[in-house]
């Protein structure tokens, strides 16, 4: 275990990350953060760490003490079905371990529902159409965010998911939430405007792959701040060192954010 403020040097910073990435997760230890956060440097430090395969051990946590220990985040997509651009091939890399990712597919509308194909990221997937009734999706999903210990949801284009949001809040008020509006799938326009008239002070953060939603989102009065225009793909091949995604940039910083 190793103790470190919010508050020291650059130096021990990273002293403390170069020792992180000396070792295999499975080798690594805890750390424990005091000290008030800093707007400027706190988030991002700790993002530093989650981005490493760290999580926030809440049970450990006070008013101004954090323990991150090393097991990946729990994140969650939501999504209506699973777009070229995410699935796994023969060749695909392994998925990456800065996060545990789960996959539930809501009104799946694949050729072949029964066999659906997993995104490059997801350690589970789940086709709720194959063996539960609608009705049970917000009680399957809750427990899945429970038992899983999730701390983001990403909802991709899934009416059904942005209609759990009260829900989800309700139960996990600290919960963070990113909706991707594109038309990948078709009805990015029309699941844009449902998103936001309905639950858009629920959301987080919203992923745009197209200016078109930019400008769509802001007149729909969600701020710039919360609006992050993304070109790449969701699920990406693995890169090399500890070099972050976009999306998982944007996944440690929102979890960050959780010690503010």
């Amino acid at each position: 275990m190793r103790h470190v403020a919010l508050h020291d040097s650059s130096e021990t910073w990273r002293d403390l990350i170069r020792e992180v990435d000396s070792r295999p997760l499975h080798e690594r230890f805890a750390v424990v953060v005091s000290g008030a956060p800093n707007p400027a440097l706190g988030s991002g430090r700790v993002e530093d760490l989650i981005l490493r395969g760290y999580s926030l051990d809440h049970e450990a946590a006070s008013a101004d003490v954090v323990m991150l220990v090393p097991m990946p985040t729990g994140i969650l997509l939501l999504a209506s079905d699973v777009p070229e651009a995410g699935v796994r091939g023969s060749d695909a890399p392994a998925p990456t371990p800065r996060f545990r990712s789960y996959c539930v597919v809501l009104d799946a509308r694949a050729e072949d529902p029964e066999e659906p194909e997993a995104p490059v990221s997801a350690d589970e997937v789940w086709t709720l159409d194959d063996y539960i009734e609608s009705r049970g999706t917000a009680e399957f999903v809750m427990e899945l965010v429970a038992g899983r210990g999730i701390e983001l949801v990403h909802i991709v284009n899934a009416k059904s998911g942005v209609d759990l949001l009260p829900t989800l809040r309700s139960g996990f008020p600290r919960l963070k939430v990113v909706v991707e509006v594109s038309d990948e799938m078709g009805g990015g326009a029309t699941f844009a405007t449902y998103a936001t008239s309905r639950y858009g002070n629920l959301v987080d953060a919203f992923i745009v792959k197209d200016p078109k939603f930019t400008k769509q989102l802001t007149d729909c009065h969600i701020t710039s701040s919360r609006i992050r225009l993304m070109s790449e793909p969701r699920c990406e091949p693995v890169r090399s060192g500890f070099t972050p995604s976009a999306v998982e940039g944007l996944y440690g910083e929102l979890i960050a954010s959780r010690v503010s």
